[in-house]
C-alpha cells in the first residue's frame, strides 16, 4: 500500500514538472523578444504589447538604436507603419544618443505629410535652422497607410524616396555633421498615445554600398552669417539655477511671438 502511495506521488510530481515546463515554454514563446541582436532600447519607451525583431520595432517614444551598425554611406530602406500623430524617422552616423543626423517624417490627419532633415549636436535639435528647400519638404497627397522609404546617403548628400517614386521626395542639399561611420536608430516623438505604439518600422535593410548622387546646388550665405559652431555638453543644474527657475512666473518668449509653433515649424 505504501509502495502504491509513493508511486502515485512520484507520478504527480512528474505531471506537475511537465506542466510547469510547458507553461514556461509557452510564456517564452508569447513574451516579446527584447534582447534582439540589433536594438538597444534603454532610451526608448516600448508599447504594452511590445514586438521587436532584427528588422522592425514599435515605439511609444524615444530612440531605439543599433550601435554596432557602423554605417557611413549606403542605403537605408524600411516601411513606416500607418501614420498616427507622431514624428518618426531614422537616425544615422550616430556617434552617441546625443550626436547624430536624422531624417524624419511628420504625420497629419491620417497621412504622411512631410519629411525633414536635421543634424543633432549634444542632444540639441536644429529643425529651426534647416526648414528651407533642401532640408524640408511637404510630401505629395495620398500617402496613407504604410509608407515605403528608401534613403541614399553618400558623403555630404542624401536623397529620400517614398512609395516607390522615381524622383526623391527630399534631396538633402548638405549633411552637416562630419562624415564618420556610426550607428543606426529609429526615433519617435510627439505622439498622443502614452501606452501604445505611436509609430513603427518593418523590413529594415541597411546596405553599405556607395550610391552615386547628383550634386546639389550650393548654398549662398551673407559673409557675416555664422555657419559653423560647436555645442558643449549640457551643464548640470546648480542650486542657484534651480532657485532662479522657481522665481520665474511665466515662460520667456520673444515679444509678439506665439508660444505655439506655426504649421511650417516642426517641433521635435
Amino acid at each position: 500500500m505504501q509502495a502504491l502511495t509513493r508511486q502515485r506521488r512520484r507520478l504527480g510530481t512528474i505531471v506537475w514538472l511537465t506542466t510547469a515546463m510547458l507553461g514556461a515554454a509557452t510564456a517564452r514563446a508569447q513574451a516579446p523578444d527584447l534582447a534582439t541582436p540589433r536594438w538597444v532600447v534603454t532610451d526608448a519607451t516600448l508599447p504594452r504589447a511590445a514586438s521587436l525583431n532584427a528588422d522592425g520595432i514599435d515605439l511609444v517614444k524615444g530612440m531605439a538604436h543599433d550601435p554596432k551598425a557602423s554605417f557611413r554611406d549606403g542605403t537605408i530602406e524600411f516601411d513606416l507603419t500607418p501614420p498616427r500623430t507622431a514624428f518618426a524617422g531614422i537616425a544615422f552616423r550616430m556617434q552617441s544618443l546625443a550626436n547624430y543626423e536624422i531624417i524624419y517624417f511628420r504625420a497629419d490627419s491620417g497621412r504622411w505629410a512631410g519629411v525633414q532633415y536635421q543634424p543633432v549636436w549634444e542632444g540639441e535639435t536644429t529643425w529651426q535652422l534647416y526648414h528651407d528647400d533642401g532640408y524640408q519638404r511637404e510630401l505629395r497627397r495620398g500617402l496613407t497607410g504604410p509608407l515605403h522609404v528608401k534613403i541614399l546617403i553618400a558623403g555630404s548628400r542624401a536623397d529620400v524616396y517614398v512609395a516607390g517614386d522615381s524622383m526623391p521626395a527630399l534631396a538633402v542639399r548638405e549633411l552637416k555633421r562630419s562624415q564618420a561611420a556610426g550607428g543606426i536608430g529609429f526615433w519617435v516623438a510627439g505622439g498622443d498615445d502614452t501606452a501604445n505604439a505611436n509609430a513603427g518600422i518593418r523590413g529594415l535593410i541597411v546596405s553599405s554600398s556607395s550610391p552615386k548622387l547628383a550634386a546639389a546646388s550650393r548654398e549662398t550665405h551673407p559673409p557675416e552669417q555664422l555657419l559653423r559652431w560647436r555645442i558643449s555638453p549640457r551643464m548640470r543644474r546648480t542650486r542657484s539655477t534651480r532657485r532662479s527657475r522657481r522665481r520665474r512666473t511665466s515662460p520667456r518668449r520673444a515679444p509678439g511671438r506665439s508660444s505655439t509653433p506655426s504649421r511650417r515649424d516642426w517641433s521635435t
